[in-house]
């Protein structure tokens, strides 16, 4: 949660920089019942439930979800539907 601001506010920290983690690269917000697709420069793609991932507060380190190659780097990260699993169907 963030507070309200009012005028001549000075803004709010969402995240602390630190070398041993990294730059923020990207911030999404999703539902339990969504997934996080991460995708990367070279072609690789992760899709992870976002139910499996940890709830933090804003002064949170963050959670790795991909670790990258030297070269590589992440060009999109996107909230998606879940997957359907095969066999399985609503109502069922």
């Amino acid at each position: 949660k963030f507070r309200h601001q009012h005028r001549g506010g000075m803004g709010l920290k969402i995240s602390r920089g630190a070398e041993k983690i990294g730059s923020v690269v990207s911030l999404v917000k999703a539902g339990d019942a969504e997934d996080l697709t991460i995708i990367t420069s070279k072609g690789v793609t992760n899709r992870v439930p976002a139910n499996e991932l940890r709830k933090m507060g804003r002064g949170a380190q963050g959670v790795i979800v991909m670790r990258l190659g030297d070269e590589d780097t992440i060009v999109s990260a996107v909230v998606s539907p879940p997957r359907e699993v095969e066999g399985e169907s609503e109502g069922t």
